[in-house]
């Protein structure tokens, strides 16, 4: 699968608190923002206009977030029960560090962190 016919081809560059959307694949943050990770879910792609950010068959979906400002990132849990590396939220230090994460359907996982 190329760059462009991946559903998550999106990349954004965020300073304040940013949910992310279903079709997010790098996120560029600076400041102190959280990023707040979508509901990982099991069954088909979709996605809902009603609700961008919780898309369903997010198994297998990877993100990328990197923290390219000065102040530290924190990359949170979607509300509800679901974590992040077994946990609520991590963070992401000042000045170029960042995490790959994949959803198990459950969860997510990081798969990288620099």
């Amino acid at each position: 699968m190329s760059g462009f016919d991946n559903p998550y081809s999106t990349t954004v560059t965020v300073s304040a608190n940013y949910t992310v959307a279903p079709t997010d694949y790098v996120i560029l943050a600076t400041g102190s923002p959280t990023i707040t990770l979508p509901v990982p879910a099991t069954g088909a792609e979709s996605f809902s206009v009603a609700t961008p950010t919780v898309p369903t068959g997010s198994i297998g979906r990877h993100l990328e977030i990197r923290n390219v400002g000065a102040g530290t990132v924190t990359v949170a849990a979607p509300a509800g029960g679901s974590q992040v590396d077994a946990g609520a939220s991590f963070t992401l230090a000042t000045g170029v560090h960042g995490a790959i994460l994949v959803s198990d359907g459950a969860a997510w996982w990081s798969v990288s962190r620099v």
